[in-house]
């Protein structure tokens, strides 16, 4: 009986790990299926990940995996695609480096910046093309605003901005759902919208490289 216990226990442990390490596989897989792009992020507090944590009983047998509350291994975390700007074909990695420095200048005016979220939102309501989940953001005035100065600047350097001007939903991604889950997604998404408004901060920037994200701004209150 100890030997079939003992067993049991180390086929267990053999299973999760290969579960975990396929788990990894997906997730970077998954992010570096990104376009091709130059573009820039702003990351939620790693602090603030903690309140993920009030759907996630709900959420884990139905989703394919978690934004990270940091970059590991090529994947991403809780964070705002505020614009997509151009390609490497277009602009060497040293012109956009170049760039850091008027963007730090408009990020200092924002940032930290507080963004109000109330319960969840589903991809299929921002035109995503796949079941994401991400947070709800009832208040998208000073994160337009962020953007449109953004956009501003760096459209008098780039001649080849390919950012789209309208139909932008500035979101924060959670998790990628599954497919055939996506009527479940769809009502606790639903449900969530009747939850107590919440605050994230938002104190990072990154340029978003092909090869991978670079932190160019960090403003801790």
């Amino acid at each position: 009986m100890p030997g079939l216990i003992k067993n049991a226990v180390k086929s267990f442990k053999i299973s999760f790990l290969v579960n975990y390490l396929n788990q990894l596989k997906l997730e970077a897989v998954m992010i570096f299926k990104h376009p091709h792009e130059y573009g820039l992020m702003a990351l939620v507090s790693r602090e603030d990940y903690i309140l993920l944590d009030k759907y996630r009983k709900k959420l884990d047998p139905l989703v394919k995996f978690y934004m990270r509350p940091d970059f590991f291994e090529g994947v991403a975390p809780q964070h705002i695609s505020l614009c997509y700007f151009s390609y490497p074909d277009k602009y060497p990695e040293e012109f956009v480096e170049k760039l850091a420095p008027k963007i730090n200048k408009i990020a200092a005016k924002f940032l930290p910046l507080k963004v109000k979220v109330q319960g969840l939102k589903g991809g299929w309501e921002l035109g995503l093309g796949v079941p994401a989940i991400v947070w709800n953001i009832i208040d998208l005035k000073k994160i337009s605003q962020f953007r449109a100065e953004l956009v501003a600047e760096l459209k008098k350097d780039i001649a080849h901005f390919n950012d789209p001007e309208v139909d932008f939903t500035p979101h924060i991604g959670i998790a990628l759902g599954k497919e055939e889950e996506t009527a479940k997604l769809k009502e606790i998404v639903e449900k969530s919208r009747n939850d107590k408004p919440v605050e994230l901060t938002i104190n990072e920037i990154f340029i978003f490289y092909p090869k991978g994200p670079k932190r160019i701004f960090e403003k801790r209150i």
